[in-house]
């Protein structure tokens, strides 16, 4: 069954609103509600584009908690917070984030199977997970 979304990395790119004055660098975002607005692009400009659907933090040597407020200034709906080899999203309301057991991208991916696929991940391998996670999606 083919899945009905795509999804566009741009990895750790920097992103930024040079008219608020904010900046992050996450260690990956995605797009995914509006991977085909930016689908061939090279340079993001968030004056224009619209903000990843998801920023993904890993927490392995600092914390990413102080980061959140800009990236709500930028408008980033969903954050997946890596941290002590547990996933946390939170999701944007207003101007701040809060804890969210399922994510706002994927409404059927909840904080407990993503916690499944990402501890996988950890005991046989991206490859098995990311296989794994794809067999599932197709059930759902």
């Amino acid at each position: 069954m083919p899945l009905l979304w795509s999804i566009e990395s741009l990895g750790s790119s920097t992103l930024k609103k040079e008219l608020k004055d904010k900046g992050a660098e996450p260690d990956d975002c995605f797009y995914v509600q509006n991977a085909a607005l930016i689908i061939g692009k090279d340079d993001l400009d968030l004056q224009h584009d619209p903000p990843p659907d998801i920023v993904i933090e890993s927490d392995l040597t600092s914390s990413s908690l102080d980061r959140f407020a800009i990236y709500a200034g930028l408008s980033v709906s969903e954050i997946w917070r890596v941290f002590n080899r547990r996933v946390d999203i939170w999701r944007l309301t207003d101007v701040s984030y809060e804890e969210s057991p399922h994510s706002a991208a994927f409404p059927f991916l909840t904080v407990e199977a993503l916690n499944e696929f990402l501890l996988l991940g950890l005991a046989e391998g991206e490859r098995k997970a990311a296989q794994a996670l794809r067999e599932w999606i197709q059930k759902q």
